[in-house]
């Protein structure tokens, strides 16, 4: 994999998985993403551009408005973006809007799901795949995937309930909604598992996309 000539940005959005929730920074998806591909020789910026306290149209105008700006030539998308509990049109209705877009940019997009356990004949799983093959992108599968379900890899948290009042005091706890007791969450180990095994995949885009 020769390096890339000079720097880009890769930005990771979506929901708070990419933020890795109760992990200490800098133990985070997109930290430990940028220095594994750093020591491949690629020299890049990762963006957490992942947020827990959205609506979705908040969501959406962030990303298309602020944040993808021309320095942006890679795009992990964690669906549905503003929380976990979509149903699954809504979640492929986001999953479009997306691929659309970046697809106008002409920015290669990878398609995460931050669905832990997903069986492998899911009518989801079929239509995400329909759909980033129809905006010639790239599908992930489930975040979770070939992360073993370990106390070393998964906390467990009780239910959260967070209101808008109390956010700015709860820090990098905060999440918004209210969540089912024993919600699992990545620890740091976890998002370290997950940023090595999605790298192979991101090389793989940044060699047949030629970005540079």
């Amino acid at each position: 994999m020769p390096a890339c000539s000079s720097a880009f940005q890769l930005y990771a959005t979506g929901t708070g998985v990419e933020d890795c929730l109760y992990v200490p920074t800098p133990k985070k998806f997109t930290d430990d993403l940028q220095n594994l591909l750093v020591e491949k020789g690629v020299t890049v910026t990762v963006v957490n551009g992942g947020a827990s306290k959205e609506t979705n149209l908040e969501f959406l105008y962030r990303i298309f408005k602020q944040d993808i700006n021309p320095e942006v030539k890679l795009v992990i998308y964690v669906s549905p973006g503003g929380g976990y509990h979509h149903p699954q049109w809504m979640q492929l209705d986001y999953i479009e809007k997306v691929l659309s877009y970046t697809q106008k940019r002409n920015i290669p997009t990878i398609i995460a799901l931050p669905i832990r356990k997903l069986k492998s004949n899911s009518s989801f799983l079929q239509k995400t795949a329909d759909l980033t093959k129809k905006y010639n992108a790239y599908d992930y599968g489930s975040y979770a995937k070939n992360i073993p379900d370990t106390s070393e890899n998964w906390v467990y948290r009780d239910t959260i309930l967070m209101t808008r009042q109390n956010l700015e005091t709860a820090g990098n706890n905060a999440i918004t909604g209210n969540y089912q007791k024993n919600k699992e969450f990545l620890t740091a180990q976890g998002c370290y598992l997950w940023a090595e095994n999605m790298l192979p995949l991101i090389l793989q885009v940044i060699k047949e996309r030629n970005i540079q």
